[in-house]
């Protein structure tokens, strides 16, 4: 019975989001939807570690609540809360909040399962439906802009699944078994390791902004509400993280490649997402560059994790201690994005930028903060002499991007100006959002402090604080910092009309290349000598497809639609399955 809470508390919202549709259960499911993810925090907080098996559950359904889990599913559940409470605020229209209240749910239950899965099938049944019910909140708005955002989404979240499917599938084949204890010790053993490791770096990818695979990130969160936006970048980007943590073979590599590629992948995207953050002039674009920046410490933390030397315990919990200072201070700016553009009085706007400048400082390392802390912990990974003798420096300059970074974010979050000044019962709107935001914010000043203690209570082995180390790196951080900020001062200053790398950068800039492609008779039709008749043809038949496309988008918002298409989303995974293990 113990076992069933695991369960239930993923359960909770997909089983609200159901009864939600009917007539009269909307006004109760409006009250009780922004708690429906207070079971699992109560499952991470207070129940013992649990190992769960249900045979009659599609293929024989495990799950898991130990060190990792109960930190992921905490993290995970602070967030849908705090964004949950932020939504009873934020929306106007009741019949676009009901929408969003389905799929939000629908997203939080697989969320939330994920996180506790032990097993391959039940993993990806939650990842999927994580996945695909955040597409109807990428593109809520329906505007011209989110449907793109969306297009860039679903692709790129359909090629990680088909990654991520293929790398299961083989690993599980190779362990004969579908349990996550067996995988990595038969995915080391295989005779095509190379081939499934890079599957299930590429799947896992996609959701945790893996450059090159990084650029559904700038766009979709944008596009987003900003409670989804979040849960998308606070929690939602790190499921790739724990897949990794959770399948590949920590440790028991002989060599050190794919640990080097790891390595190099996380320190490129940590510069890149902060110079493709720099130049954006819109603040939650640059916000979504900043999660691609900040991913590139969880992508180096598990690629020291795949060092042959023993250190994966102490990368592990570096990774740990880094998803929540990430999580919290960045679901905290994306909150605060919202909440300053209804805000329609100086005070408000003070408390909202000094409680952004302050998550933002953490994101950069500054002394006292959970980034310092956290930093501290990748800095401390004995993963040998190379990492010894690199590991401040390299901290140290991705630390300066990031602080530019930063400086730009609060910058352009100071020239925003409130588009929309709503009062409801009384109050400025503003007012309304402000005590989910300030949780948050609160839980990222009080972290340094708590934050060791919730990893210990969990079960990894972290040090102490140390408000010497702290003090230490940020003087470091401060001494470089300022004199190049002055230096680059008319450059923070600098907003343009449009951004100099354009969101969704290469993404972008290969449709950009595609258009001029458009119709597709003018590439063709060199080919053949019918030239006339073929590009009429073509012409005809390309703005077929794009109507097409747009009906189908259409469709997506309304109820029947994504019904069915859940339905059989579910029944084509079950009959996939059922064939590959049957």
């Amino acid at each position: 019975m113990n076992g069933a809470i695991l369960l239930v508390s993923a359960l909770i919202p997909l089983v609200l989001a159901i009864t939600g549709l009917l007539n009269g259960a909307r006004v109760a499911m409006d009250r009780i939807t922004p708690w429906a993810p207070l079971p699992a925090l109560l499952t991470a907080l207070i129940a013992p570690s649990l190992q769960v098996s249900m045979p009659s559950l599609l293929f024989g359904a495990e799950f898991d609540l130990d060190a990792l889990g109960r930190v992921f599913l905490g993290l995970s559940a602070v967030l849908w809360l705090a964004a949950g409470h932020f939504s009873c605020g934020y929306f106007e229209n009741r019949k676009s909040e009901r929408r969003h209240r389905f799929f939000f749910l629908l997203t939080m239950s697989g969320n939330l399962g994920l996180t506790v899965a032990a097993d391959a099938v039940t993993f990806y049944s939650f990842f999927a439906l994580m996945t695909f019910s955040a597409y109807p909140l990428v593109i809520h708005d329906g505007t011209e802009n989110s449907r793109r955002a969306g297009r860039s989404y679903l692709r790129l979240a359909i090629l990680g699944e088909m990654l991520l499917l293929s790398g299961l599938l083989l690993a599980t084949s190779q362990a004969g078994s579908t349990e996550f204890s067996a995988l990595p010790k038969a995915i080391a053993l295989a005779p095509n390791r190379n081939t499934i490791i890079a599957l299930l770096l590429a799947g896992f990818g996609v959701k945790a902004g893996l450059v090159p695979l990084h650029a559904w990130l700038p766009l979709a969160h944008p596009a987003a509400p900003a409670p989804a936006s979040a849960v998308l970048s606070g929690t939602m980007i790190k499921a790739g993280v724990l897949g990794w943590l959770r399948v590949l073979p920590l440790g028991d590599l002989e060599s050190s490649t794919w640990s080097g590629i790891l390595l190099a992948s996380g320190i490129f995207m940590n510069l890149y997402g902060a110079i493709c953050g720099f130049v954006q002039v819109r603040p939650k674009e640059a916000l979504a560059y900043s999660s691609v920046s900040q991913m590139g410490y969880l992508t180096l933390a598990a690629g020291l994790a795949l060092e042959p030397d023993g250190v994966a315990p102490a990368a592990i919990a570096a990774c740990a201690a880094y998803t929540v200072h990430h999580g919290i201070a960045k679901a905290a700016l994306f909150l605060g994005v919202g909440a300053l553009s209804h805000a329609d009085g100086p005070r408000v706007r003070v408390l909202l930028l000094t409680g952004s400048l302050y998550c933002g400082l953490s994101l950069a390392g500054f002394p006292l903060t959970t980034g310092a802390y956290a930093k501290w912990l990748l800095k401390s990974i004995p993963a040998g002499k190379t990492w010894n003798a690199w590991a401040s420096p390299l901290l140290l300059v991705t630390s300066i991007a990031t602080a530019f970074l930063v400086a730009r974010i609060i910058m352009l979050l100071v020239r925003l100006q409130p588009d929309q000044v709503k009062h409801a019962y009384g109050f400025p709107l503003a007012m309304r959002l402000l005590p989910a935001w300030g949780s948050l914010v609160l839980l990222g000043v009080l972290g340094p402090w708590l934050l060791p203690i919730a990893l210990r209570s969990a079960g990894l082995h972290v040090t102490s604080f140390s408000a010497l180390e702290h003090i230490g790196g940020g003087a470091a951080l401060v001494l470089w910092t300022t004199p190049l900020l002055y230096i680059g001062r008319r450059l923070w200053l600098r907003t343009a009309a449009q951004p100099a790398i354009p969101p969704g950068d290469l993404l972008t800039f290969v449709g950009s290349k595609l258009e001029r492609l458009t119709p597709i008779s003018k590439f063709l039709a060199v080919f053949t000598p019918w030239k006339k008749p073929f590009s009429r043809f073509t012409q005809i038949r390309t703005e077929g497809l794009i109507k097409a496309v747009v009906r189908m988008e259409e469709a997506q918002t309304r109820w029947d639609f994504g019904m069915i298409a859940l339905a059989l989303t579910w029944t084509t995974l079950w009959v996939f399955l059922h064939w590959r293990t049957g």
